[in-house]
């Protein structure tokens, strides 16, 4: 009976799927200081590649405790220079994207946020300024980055727990009354302890459009180990206090606390940690580093002590004389190269790759990078931009996907109705979670993988006939230059290749085999293509 609901629903509302907005997102926050960095490191918002992002964040603006206004940080780069003008001025070649201002940041601290949220009457004057200072600088939405709410190592409060979900409500609200387009998210981070201490996670994603969730960082020199500082899955090597420090088991989090999927973007970042090993013969995940040295030797561009940008990792890599040799975490899934007592670990196109198919696997928003700045935009080590642009195509193609699975999503919440609340005695929206325990099937990607797996083997055993010509053709077919679209025989490969690394398209005329592949991808706990 449900089945047949569920057919009859598809052939009802698939006419609807094309209007869903499901575009995966891809969020930019772009840094105003890049501009002092020295030679090829200079970065202003000229070098932006715009077309590649969903989302343009300007980092950052702050707080005036005086006023308590927004206050300009740097009012050289920002207003005589134009920073903010040149920064929105983009919007007039790039209308697709959404150009909004980053407020606070690590430098900002975190007292003087704890203090503004918890008076009604500061906060009131605060969101007043803040909607001028959008409307003066034509800027499309704000980014609340106060780290952290409720921290005692960031002097804040207990109660910032309660206030800054006001805060955000009430900002909100002001949005609404003067432009209901204007974007109002979060950046935050992913351990647990930050979020029971200060994120009221429910009553924050009521209010906010996305939160852009920093799953960077989780290593850093006062650990003690050297690691790379934004593994996908938990290591062995994790201490029992770091066990959940990784991304797949901190977005999960902030799911488990009442945040929806579609609102969780997974940050990534353009930059790596590094370390000074206390023995520079042993280079392994988790070698003891000297904690005293405060991190890695500075890079010639980003002159930060622990720090290394995208670029110039990759210039270090392919340099011969500087002899830097590179390795791969097999469980974190994240690359690192070490040199003498140097360490670093860091993102490259493989590592995102796996980041991009597990955020698309898990049904989140979309993808958000610290920062543009740090990817390798000169090309001095190959194309330029090989970050960003991997990720916009890979959120690109994610667009269909989340269609399909909110659409079925859509008919199952239809079908199965609101869940019971008895704690509140109301009827509730049944979660994702709820929808397909109940249903106790894959998703509907799975059912597409398999489906395009099997119509593939029939085609590519019919020698001789049409249908095997035409497929022949478009595969050998000389592809245009540049950066063209990943084929459907691509997704096929990628398919195969992560059931059974030992297959090939061949492998398709082994009937038993193949059944087994069949099989698998329909159980298969992979990314989906």
């Amino acid at each position: 009976m449900i089945l047949g609901k569920y057919y009859f629903l598809m052939l009802v509302i698939f006419s609807w799927i094309s209007t869903l907005d499901c575009a995966g997102k891809v969020v930019c926050y772009f840094s105003n200081w890049a501009i002092y960095r020295p030679g090829i490191g200079k970065f202003t918002s000229c070098d932006i590649l715009v077309k590649d992002c969903t989302h343009m964040i300007y980092a950052f603006v702050g707080l005036n405790t005086t006023i308590w206004s927004v206050q300009v940080l740097d009012y050289d780069v920002d207003i005589k220079q134009n920073g903010f003008k040149n920064f929105t001025d983009l919007k007039k070649t790039n209308p697709q994207v959404t150009f909004m201002v980053g407020l606070g940041g690590w430098g900002e601290g975190g007292k003087k946020y704890s203090e503004l949220v918890s008076s009604m009457s500061r906060r009131q004057v605060f969101i007043k300024h803040a909607v001028e200072f959008i409307k003066e600088y034509h800027f499309e939405g704000l980014d609340v980055d106060w780290e952290y709410p409720g921290a005692k190592d960031r002097d804040g409060n207990p109660s910032d727990y309660t206030n800054f979900g006001s805060f955000i409500k009430e900002l909100r609200f002001a949005f609404n009354v003067e432009n209901p387009s204007w974007q109002l998210t979060i950046a935050a981070p992913l351990s647990d302890f930050r979020l029971k201490d200060g994120y009221n996670v429910p009553a924050l994603c009521r209010s906010a459009d996305a939160i852009h969730v920093m799953a960077y960082d989780l290593r850093i020199n006062q650990d003690g180990f050297a690691g790379c500082h934004s593994p996908l899955f938990q290591s062995h090597f994790n201490p029992k206090t770091n066990k959940s420090y990784n991304v797949a088991d901190g977005m999960q989090l902030w799911v488990d606390l009442g945040c929806p999927q579609e609102k969780l973007v997974m940050g990534m970042a353009f930059y790596g940690r590094s370390f000074t090993l206390c023995d520079n013969k042993t280079h392994d995940v988790d070698s003891p580093v000297n904690v005293q040295a405060g991190g890695g030797i500075a890079g010639p561009y980003t002159q930060n002590v622990g720090f290394l940008s995208y670029y110039e990792i990759c210039m270090d890599l392919n340099c011969k004389q500087n002899s830097w040799t590179e390795m791969w975490d097999p469980v974190g899934l994240c690359p690192y190269m070490y040199k003498g007592d140097q360490w670093v670990g860091y993102e490259n196109k493989t590592s995102l790759t796996y980041k991009l198919d597990y955020l698309k696997c898990k049904g989140y928003a979309g993808a958000m990078v610290w920062a543009v700045d740090m990817d390798d935009f000169h090309g001095v080590c190959g194309p330029k931009y090989p970050l960003i642009e991997l990720i916009h195509d890979s959120m690109e193609s994610y667009s269909d996907s989340r269609r399909l699975i909110t659409f079925e999503r859509k008919m199952l919440r239809t079908i199965y109705g609101p869940i019971f609340n008895p704690e509140t005695q109301t009827y509730e929206r049944r979660s994702n979670e709820n929808i397909m325990s109940l249903y106790n099937k894959p998703d509907i990607l799975y059912f597409i993988r398999k489906e395009r797996l099997e119509w593939f083997g029939h085609a590519w055993r019919a020698d001789g006939q049409l249908v095997k010509n035409v497929l022949i053709n478009k595969i050998n077919k000389t592809r245009p230059l540049g950066r063209p679209k990943t084929r459907w025989i691509d997704v096929v490969a990628k398919d195969i290749e992560m059931i059974d690394q030992d297959a090939t398209l061949e492998t398709a005329y082994k009937r038993e085999r193949w059944r087994e592949i069949l099989m698998a991808a329909m159980v298969l706990n992979e990314p989906l293509s």
